[in-house]
């Protein structure tokens, strides 16, 4: 055991101060630093849901209140992602609207351009259609004549028979088929009937295998050019109607 100059040796806190007193910083292990060490562990209802730092309660940072908050913030995004492909949507369909009508417009006039384009050139194969069997009419009609002299005579006696009742007839004919004319007039009385004049005049103006009738009824032209132009016309109401 230590003796009396070993403990000298030892320098243990005061407990008291030079007058005798208690120090005020020595608290009994026992009662008063237990007591605190416990409520430190262990604060108060009042105490836990004290505000924090960041402004909020040891209640607001709950498992359950986190959820509550990281659904919200979901429902938002996904609203706000809707949001943005519904103007998405809209903006593509504005855009599609705009090249459909541009496209529609387009054909409309692309399709009025070719029935325009068309009509005209159907009305030149037409044209040349008439004109094409207008010609090869004439010259079938003028190979008859010239292979026929006796085409004038039937062309009259025709001609004729149409003015039949009229009392005064005059017939023209080309100055080359007069005098075959004049020859058959007694012929030709039978398809006109009884009449009181009868003329056979030769004409520059009708061409050989025609003849013009004038009666006091009116004028019966069988004219070959007149005959072809008939034609022509005969034709051409057929192609329009066709």
């Amino acid at each position: 055991m230590a003796g009396p100059e070993s403990a000298r040796r030892y320098h243990w806190p005061r407990l008291d101060d030079e007058a005798g007193r208690p120090c005020p910083e020595f608290v009994p292990l026992g009662i008063d630093r237990a007591a605190s060490y416990a409520d430190a562990q262990h604060p108060s209802p009042d105490e836990s849901a004290a505000p924090t730092d960041e402004g909020g309660t040891l209640a607001d940072r709950t498992p359950d209140h986190a959820g509550q908050q990281a659904e919200a913030l979901r429902r938002q995004a996904a609203e706000q992602a809707a949001e943005a492909r519904r103007r998405l949507a809209e903006a593509v369909r504005a855009v599609t609207d705009q090249q459909l009508a541009a496209f529609q417009a387009a054909r409309e006039q692309l399709l009025q351009d070719l029935r325009t384009a068309y009509q005209h050139r159907l009305g030149e194969i037409e044209q040349e259609m008439l004109s094409l069997i207008a010609a090869m009419a004439e010259k079938v009609v003028r190979r008859k004549l010239e292979a026929d002299d006796q085409v004038v005579l039937e062309v009259v006696r025709e001609t004729l028979a149409q003015a039949a009742g009229a009392n005064q007839v005059t017939v023209r004919v080309s100055p080359a088929e007069q005098p075959l004319v004049q020859e058959a007039q007694q012929l030709l009385l039978s398809a006109l009937g009884p009449v009181d004049e009868l003329q056979i005049v030769a004409d520059d103006n009708v061409l050989p295998g025609g003849c013009l009738v004038e009666t006091e009824r009116g004028r019966f032209d069988a004219r070959v050019d007149t005959q072809l132009q008939v034609l022509s016309e005969e034709l051409e109401r057929f192609l329009k109607a066709g």
